[in-house]
C-alpha cells in the first residue's frame, strides 16, 4: 500500500498555521514551532513568532512561540 504525501503551497501555508494557532487557543494550549532551517526563524518572526530557545548541536534549532 502507498501513502500519498500531500506538500501544501506556499499560499496555503497561512491557513494551516491560523487553523493551528486557533485550535491551540481554543484548548488553551502554546502554540510552538521548530525549525532547523535559518531562513524559517524569518519567516516566522514576521508571522508573529518569538525564538523562544535555540541549538547549535547536532544541527542548528530553533524552537518558537506564540
Amino acid at each position: 500500500m502507498t501513502e500519498e504525501i500531500s506538500i501544501a503551497r506556499p499560499a496555503d501555508l497561512g491557513a494551516v498555521m491560523a487553523a493551528g494557532l486557533r485550535r491551540a487557543a481554543e484548548d488553551g494550549l502554546p502554540a510552538v514551532v521548530e525549525t532547523s532551517k535559518p531562513a524559517n526563524v524569518d519567516l516566522y518572526r514576521r508571522a508573529g513568532w518569538r525564538v523562544l530557545s535555540e541549538f547549535s548541536s547536532p544541527f542548528p534549532t530553533w524552537i518558537m512561540t506564540r
